[in-house]
C-alpha cells in the first residue's frame, strides 16, 4: 500500500477521507481558504462516487456490469466509462497483453467473485467457472469514440479495476489541483499536482509488504503518480489453496511471481499503474527489464526472500521532491 504520510501540522492543508471503490480515499488539498478547500473535496468526493457507480463490477446495477451482460452487442456507453476502458485497451496493447481487462473470468474462477471483504471472510469454494488463458483477447473489444459505443467479445467480460481506480484517482487529482495544490491516495495509487508549500513535496511512504512498523520507503514528491501492487493484501483461500487477484493472462490463473510488491512512480498515474502490474505478473528480472525500457518511469520492488532492489532513479526520488521523467 501507498499513502500520504502527511504532516498533520502543516497549516492550510485541509483533508478528506472516504471509502469508495473498494479503499480508502484520503485528499489532501492547500488552500488557506477552508470553505473553499471543503467545497473543493466534496465535488471530488461525489466525482470518485460516481466513477464507482460506472465502473464496480461488483454493484449490479452500475454501468459496467450492464456492459458485461451484453457483451457481444454494440452498447452506447457514458464518456467516462468510454474513456477508462480506452485507457485499459491502451494499457493492454503497451504492456503487450501482460495486463488484460478481460480477465474477470480468470478472476471469477480463482474466487474473487464479489467485494473483497467478503472473499476474504470465508475459504471460496469452487464454482463452475473454467481456467484459460485470455492473452490478446483485449484486441476484440471494439471502441467507436464518435458514436461513444463499445462491443465487447461475445462471452467476455471486463474488469477496470486497479486501472480504472489510478484514473479515478488521477482525474480527481486534476479537479482538486484548480483549488490548489493537492495529494490523493487510494489504496495503493497516490496522485499529485503540486506540493503543499514552494519548494516542498509530499512525503509518500510506501508500506513494508512484510507488515513492519515503519514504512519501506518515504519518497518526497510534488508531481506524478506512484502505483503499489502487490499479493500482500488481496489474497484468501480457495479449496485449500491461497490465490490472489493478480491473473497471469498467459495462464488465465493468478500470477506465479517471485515479488510480493512492485512500486512504480512515473509523470501519469496510469502509466505507473500499469507497469506496477505488468512488473508483479512477469516478476523481478523479466519485470525490471520492462521497466528499463520505459522512459521516465522508476521502480522498486520486494521480492518474496525480502530483499529490496531499486532502479537506479528511483533512489533520487527519497527526499529529491520531484517525479521521474521531469
Amino acid at each position: 500500500m501507498t499513502e500520504p504520510a502527511t504532516k498533520t501540522e502543516y497549516e492550510g492543508l485541509t483533508n478528506s477521507s472516504f471509502r469508495a471503490m473498494g479503499c480508502e480515499f484520503d485528499a489532501w488539498v492547500a488552500c488557506e481558504d477552508r470553505d473553499t478547500a471543503s467545497e473543493a473535496l466534496a465535488r471530488m468526493r461525489r466525482f470518485i462516487e460516481a466513477a464507482e457507480q460506472t465502473m464496480s463490477r461488483f454493484r449490479p446495477d452500475s454501468e459496467l456490469s450492464g456492459l458485461n451482460c451484453r457483451s457481444g452487442e454494440v452498447t452506447r456507453v457514458s464518456e467516462m466509462l468510454l474513456e477508462v476502458i480506452g485507457h485499459a485497451v491502451d494499457a493492454a496493447a503497451k504492456s503487450d497483453g501482460i495486463y488484460d481487462p478481460t480477465v474477470l473470468s480468470a478472476l471469477m474462477a480463482a474466487g474473487y467473485d464479489r467485494s473483497f471483504e467478503l472473499v476474504a471472510e470465508s475459504d471460496a469454494s469452487s464454482t463452475s467457472v473454467t481456467l484459460a488463458s485470455t492473452l490478446g483477447l483485449y484486441r476484440e473489444i471494439e471502441i467507436d469514440r464518435s458514436a461513444r459505443t463499445v462491443r465487447m467479445p461475445r462471452g467476455a467480460q471486463i474488469d477496470l479495476g486497479g486501472i480504472g481506480k489510478a484514473w479515478a484517482s488521477r482525474e480527481a487529482a486534476n479537479l482538486l489541483s484548480q483549488t490548489g495544490p493537492c495529494i490523493v491516495s487510494a489504496g495503493g495509487d497516490v496522485a499529485i499536482a503540486g506540493g503543499p508549500y514552494p519548494g516542498e513535496g509530499w512525503p509518500v511512504a510506501i508500506e513494508d509488504p512484510f507488515g513492519g512498523d515503519s514504512p519501506l520507503l518515504t519518497l518526497d514528491l510534488s508531481s506524478g503518480g506512484v502505483a503499489t501492487s502487490g499479493v500482500n493484501r488481496r489474497n484468501w483461500r480457495k479449496d485449500g489453496k491461497t490465490q490472489h487477484h493478480l491473473i497471469d493472462p498467459r495462464t488465465g490463473r493468478p500470477a506465479d511471481t517471485d515479488l510480493v510488491c512492485a512500486t512504480a512512480v512515473a509523470s501519469d498515474l496510469l502509466v505507473a499503474e500499469r507497469i506496477a502490474l505488468t512488473t508483479m505478473t512477469l516478476g523481478s528480472v523479466d519485470g525490471l527489464s520492462r521497466v528499463a525500457r520505459e522512459p521516465g518511469v522508476e521502480a522498486a520492488v520486494v521480492l518474496k526472500t525480502g530483499e529490496l532492489v531499486l532502479t537506479s532513479g528511483f533512489k533520487r526520488l527519497i527526499g529529491s521532491g520531484g517525479a521521474p521523467g521531469e
